[in-house]
């Protein structure tokens, strides 16, 4: 039994600031075949990829990572689901061979990689794995390499994760198949900076206020969030953005947040 709630990507909401500038770069590029988005907590890299999927016309396969899928045949199990789901006529073989202990996990993996061969063809896919942080499992990193050095020009892997992957991503950079985001990358822009306050929380702060702002969360979206809520019972302070003239990084809300999702 698989639960499949992992399959199904986050809620959409259409009021989040839209990311132009990056939306662009997960849109599919010939012979590319893995796209990372790598940053700390809070810095909205699932929330980008959620963005993208809803605002295309493409086939995806979500799958949501937890700690627990650090059994390499639990993994896969979830891998070739996530795939069926999505592609109905797929993944019949590829679980069948991953069902024989006896045999290598990479006979599965082949197999899958067969089948997209054909099925995916004409229709470009992707494969999300989110929050590949959660593993830690050696197999599971060797086996996800061979995938992504095996796969068609139809299928793309976007993976969302807090740290970088240990994954050959030297020799898949000199190959030229991967493109990566990083925390830089998803830093918000003072022109994103001004709809997340703006339009997305309600304010209406000046842009010396949102500079600041920006200037003092180096454009963490988590911080801003976290700093406007800190606000919400003093409104002068949270229409003149008083907090962030003193904001050192050290406030209630924003610690309790790093040490529960970062430290």
């Amino acid at each position: 039994m698989l639960l499949k709630t992992k399959f199904l990507a986050p809620a959409y909401n259409p009021k989040s600031v839209g990311r132009s500038r990056l939306l662009t770069r997960l849109n599919n590029r010939h012979a590319r075949k893995l796209i990372t988005v790598v940053a700390p907590a809070g810095y909205g890299k699932t929330t980008l990829v959620t963005q993208w999927i809803h605002t295309q016309e493409c086939t995806y396969c979500w799958l949501a990572l937890d700690e627990a899928d650090n059994d390499t045949r639990r993994f896969w199990q979830y891998v070739i689901g996530s795939f069926s789901n999505t592609l109905e006529s797929l993944g019949l073989e590829p679980q069948q061979l991953l069902a024989q202990k006896e045999l290598p996990i990479e006979a599965a993996v082949t197999a899958l990689v067969n089948e997209l061969s054909v099925i995916t063809n004409e229709t470009p896919a992707y494969l999300i794995l989110d929050d590949y942080h959660l593993i830690n499992n050696a197999e599971i990193h060797q086996t996800i390499s061979f995938l992504v050095d095996y796969l068609p020009p139809s299928v793309q892997v976007i993976i969302t994760s807090r740290v970088e992957p240990p994954l050959p991503i030297a020799r898949w950079r000199v190959k030229n198949i991967i493109d990566e985001i990083h925390a830089h990358d998803l830093s918000f822009s003072l022109e994103e900076s001004r709809s997340f306050f703006n339009e997305y929380m309600n304010l209406n702060l000046s842009d010396e206020d949102i500079a600041l702002a920006r200037e003092k969360t180096e454009g963490w979206v988590a911080a801003m969030q976290l700093a406007v809520i800190s606000t919400q019972g003093n409104p002068s302070s949270a229409s003149n953005l008083e907090f962030f003239k003193s904001y050192s990084g050290e406030d209630r809300l924003i610690s309790d947040y790093v040490l529960s999702e970062i430290l």
